[in-house]
């Protein structure tokens, strides 16, 4: 039996029957397995360009959001992706998000199989600098009337 590394490396069983190479063996199948399992989760935000309200200040502090996003859910499972991290996609507070004394009217939403959350917003540039950095793409369609 041969025992094949991610690296590309081909070691024979008895070689790898040791405590250090059954160690890196499992640590070199856990994090292979950890990559791909990443790759079908990312997702993109969904970018509105309507109905166009004031929803707060938009997270790069530059300007008023007003634009409505949807948020991939596992975005706030694993991580945000580090561009729209470093560019503070969708950090600002939106009014609907914060109404009366509840701080977490956040509402899913399934779309196309991916689960989706509702009232973040943004302003014109960053939802432009979003869908150039390619984490974030610009729908078609309105806002789903559910969420209104």
């Amino acid at each position: 039996m041969t025992v094949y590394f991610s690296s590309g490396k081909i070691v024979p069983s008895k070689e790898a029957k040791g405590y250090l190479g059954f160690r890196l063996f499992a640590l070199e199948r856990y994090i292979d397995l950890g990559w791909r399992n990443m790759d079908y989760k990312i997702e993109k935000a969904v970018v509105y360009d309507g109905p166009e309200d004031t929803y707060g200040p938009c997270g790069c502090g530059m300007d008023m959001a007003i634009l409505p996003v949807l948020l991939p859910k596992i975005w706030f499972e694993d991580e945000f992706p580090a561009g729209a991290d470093d560019h503070e996609f969708c950090r600002g507070l939106d009014c609907r998000r914060i109404m009366g004394m509840s701080c977490n009217n956040i509402f899913e939403h399934e779309m196309g199989g991916v689960t989706y959350l509702a009232n973040f917003s943004c302003c014109r540039d960053c939802a432009q600098k979003a869908v150039d950095s390619g984490y974030a793409v610009r729908s078609d369609k309105g806002y789903p009337v559910v969420l209104r």
